[in-house]
């Protein structure tokens, strides 16, 4: 992390991470559809910039950091720091509550309707 840090090739990429405690923890994990309160941090990588010349420099510097976090990393994500591509994460994001979300998608917006990038999907659309 500290390479990563003082490297940056961009003034506005940056990493961060967040300490969850206090109320988030008191919360049962099944009570919200936010199942990972039991978490102690959230690991956050900031990839900005304005120039389109500078993407491959920027979005290089957030894979490699993103590739050498993946091994301390939990399989878990907070879906709202997801990004456009990664509807394969939308289970992760969910955990153990992904299951009953899917049910009370189908059982209440069977046609999908109310969907964005990162939704769960209605398994009956």
């Amino acid at each position: 992390m500290t390479r990563f840090g003082l490297d940056k090739p961009i003034d506005r990429c940056g990493l961060g991470i967040e300490y969850l405690n206090g109320a988030v923890t008191r919360v049962p994990v099944d009570a919200t559809a936010f199942a990972h309160r039991n978490a102690r941090q959230n690991f956050l990588i900031f990839g900005s910039w304005d120039e389109p010349s500078q993407n491959e420099v920027g979005m290089r510097w957030s894979n490699e950091l993103w590739q050498s976090m993946k091994p301390f990393i939990a399989n878990r994500v907070y879906v709202n720091y997801m990004n456009e591509g990664e509807s394969d994460r939308v289970a992760s994001a969910y955990g153990e509550n992904y299951q009953r979300l899917v049910t009370v998608k189908n059982k209440y917006d069977p046609s999908n309707f109310f969907r964005s990038n990162l939704s769960i999907a209605s398994t009956k659309a």
